[in-house]
């Protein structure tokens, strides 16, 4: 677009701002490729942490999907295991194993060493303590 001056009487109303192409002086050019340079790295960076977040995200992803998939197994089955106490009783010589909420005979077995040993008829009124050697004791005459 060609300039003109304007001609005849003039006077100023206003001034307003409008944006024209205006060529760059080489040190605004070289301050440009200096920001170009560290757009470029930003964005790279930016693109590697991208990355490390893509890969946290898809563990924490394939851990909830197993959460999920034993949930819909726990809500399939409509059961799902649990540790209850149980009783240990002594009968006939084996240890029967019957579950404390329902009183329902889980398991038989054979007693262990220390379980046939708490069985042993008490000494002297001491559970689980030696008797005492003869001859031991105060003498009386």
């Amino acid at each position: 677009m060609a300039t003109k001056k304007a001609e005849g009487k003039q006077e100023k109303l206003d001034t307003i701002e409008q944006e024209f192409f205006v060529d760059l002086t080489s040190e605004e050019l070289r301050a440009r490729g200096d920001e170009l340079a560290v757009l470029i790295q930003e964005i790279s960076q930016a693109k590697e942490e991208q990355k490390e977040a893509a890969k946290d995200m898809k563990g924490k992803i394939a851990i909830q999907e197993i959460l999920k998939n034993k949930l819909a197994d726990t809500i399939r089955q409509r059961r799902e295991p649990r540790t209850l106490p149980v009783d240990i009783v002594a009968v006939n010589g084996r240890a029967r194993l019957i579950r404390v909420d329902t009183g329902e005979i889980v398991g038989e077995r054979a007693l262990t060493d220390r379980e046939q040993q708490r069985l042993l008829p008490q000494i002297g009124g001491l559970t689980g303590a030696p008797p005492s050697p003869i001859g031991s004791g105060t003498a009386t005459s």
